[in-house]
C-alpha cells in the first residue's frame, strides 16, 4: 500500500523541482535579452540583424554566407604565425557569421559568472578585470560586462577583435582592447582576475606560450578557464 505522505513528498519535490527550473531559464532570458541589440526580436533573428549591421550588408547577404561552404577553422598545417594570421582574415566573416548564428556561448558564460560572483565575495564588481582572450563575437565578455565585471578584450587585429569592440561600442560598454598581431602573437597581461580562453587554444600555434602568458597575467586569487582542449578525436 502507499503511502500517501511520501507520494505528496515526492509530487511536492517534483513541483520544486520544476519550479526552479522555470526560474533559471526566466533569470537567463532576462540576462540574454539585455546582451541583444533589440530584446524584442528572436535572439537569433537579432545576432543576424547585428551582424549584417556591422558588415554593412542585408541580412539576406548573411544568410547566403551562414548556407555557403564552411572552411576548417583549424589550421595545423600552417608554418607560420603570418600565414595563420593571414587564414584566419581571409575568412573572417564566414567564422564571425557561423559565430554569430550556429550558437551562443552564453551559456557557458552565465555559469562561469555565477562561480566568479562566489569567488570574489566583498569585491566591487568593476574593480574585477575580465579577459575574454580570442573573443571573436565576445559573448563571454558581453554577460560579464553586463554583470559590471570590467572587460578586456584580445584577438586578432584587424580580424575578430574589430566585431567583439565594435558590438562593446554599440551597446556603450568600457573595454580595453588588446590586440594579437604578427609582433605580439602570444601578448601578455597583466592585472587579470578571470582570463577565459574558450574555444582558443585549439587555434593558436603555440597554446603552451599561450597559456603562460594568460597565467602569469593573473592576480592573487585569480583563474584561468579553458574550454574544449586539448582536443580529443
Amino acid at each position: 500500500m502507499k503511502n500517501p505522505l511520501l507520494s505528496l513528498l515526492r509530487n511536492a519535490r517534483a513541483l520544486v523541482g520544476r519550479n526552479l527550473a522555470i526560474l533559471r531559464a526566466w533569470k537567463k532570458n532576462r540576462v540574454v535579452r539585455r546582451a541583444q541589440v533589440n530584446p524584442k526580436n528572436a535572439l537569433f533573428e537579432d545576432r543576424k540583424n547585428e551582424i549584417a549591421e556591422f558588415y554593412g550588408v542585408s541580412t539576406e547577404k548573411i544568410e547566403a554566407v551562414h548556407r555557403g561552404p564552411k572552411k576548417h577553422e583549424i589550421f595545423s598545417d600552417v608554418e607560420t604565425d603570418s600565414s595563420l594570421f593571414a587564414a584566419y582574415r581571409e575568412r573572417t566573416m564566414i567564422a564571425t557569421v557561423s559565430h554569430m548564428l550556429s550558437y551562443t556561448r552564453f551559456d557557458d558564460a552565465l555559469c562561469l559568472k555565477a562561480i566568479t560572483d562566489r569567488a570574489f565575495p566583498g569585491r566591487p564588481r568593476n574593480t574585477l578585470r575580465v579577459l575574454d582572450y580570442g573573443c571573436s563575437i565576445a559573448d563571454f565578455g558581453l554577460i560579464f560586462a553586463l554583470g559590471g565585471y570590467f572587460v578586456v578584450l584580445s584577438d586578432i587585429e584587424h580580424g575578430n577583435l574589430n566585431l567583439g569592440t565594435w558590438r562593446f561600442d554599440r551597446r556603450g560598454l568600457p573595454y580595453e582592447a588588446i590586440p594579437v598581431t604578427l609582433e605580439t602573437a602570444y601578448p601578455r597581461f597583466e592585472n587579470i582576475d578571470v582570463a577565459i580562453a574558450g574555444e582558443v587554444l585549439e587555434h593558436v600555434r603555440d597554446p603552451l606560450t599561450a597559456t603562460r602568458h594568460l597565467f602569469e597575467g593573473l592576480n592573487s586569487g585569480g583563474f584561468l578557464w579553458v574550454s574544449r582542449y586539448p582536443m580529443v578525436e
